[in-house]
């Protein structure tokens, strides 16, 4: 597992200790990549059940550019991770969007201990990655994601958010009078009320 990994799981299982939820038992990833968090995630909670979603398909992010190819490659190695040793019967993959794969959990409110949003990181998604997320959230559990925050220079010498997460939880969270905090590795942690 990277320490990146090992930095982003702590993060949650303090989150989810701080929440109460010390075993958690069903849990969404939303954005896969390679599947190496879906399974430091299974290590670390035996009995907890993943749902995991992600549709691999190329995307531009900034000035990241992921092809078809590259997604179908790193789909692979997530598959190959998944399909082996104790994580084949605990997790459930949804290959389809982030809101069409929150829409099949409608029926089924605060199912999810917790969501950890990691997937498009654009402003518009991201907020829409929210809004779906948070019925499926049970009270007392967490929304959550990835990059939150980073920073990079911009030509002018302003600092602004790298990715559009940042300001789209900011205004998530606002916009329902919701607090939120951020851990290691650029974590961003919502308590559902």
């Amino acid at each position: 597992m990277s320490p990146k990994n090992i930095v982003r799981v702590a993060a949650l299982a303090e989150a989810l200790e701080d929440a109460g939820i010390a075993e958690p038992a069903r849990g969404v990833e939303v954005g896969v990549w390679m599947a190496r968090m879906s399974c430091a995630m299974m290590d670390l909670w035996p009995t907890l059940h993943l749902t995991l979603v992600d549709q691999w398909k190329g995307y531009a992010d900034g000035s990241t550019v992921r092809g078809d190819a590259e997604m179908q490659h790193l789909r692979g190695a997530a598959l190959s991770r998944l399909q082996s040793g104790p994580y084949a019967s605990r997790h459930t993959l949804l290959e389809m969007s982030s809101v069409r794969a929150a829409r099949t959990f409608y029926g089924q409110p605060g199912w999810a201990d917790f969501v950890f949003i990691d997937a498009d990181h654009s402003f518009d998604a991201c907020l829409l990655d929210c809004r779906a997320w948070l019925p499926v959230v049970r009270p007392g559990g967490l929304l959550c994601g990835h990059d939150y925050g980073p920073y990079k220079d911009v030509e002018t010498g302003v600092l602004e958010p790298e990715f559009g997460v940042t300001d789209a939880v900011y205004l998530f969270c606002a916009a329902r009078g919701l607090a939120f905090r951020t851990g290691g590795d650029s974590t961003w942690f919502v308590k559902k009320p």
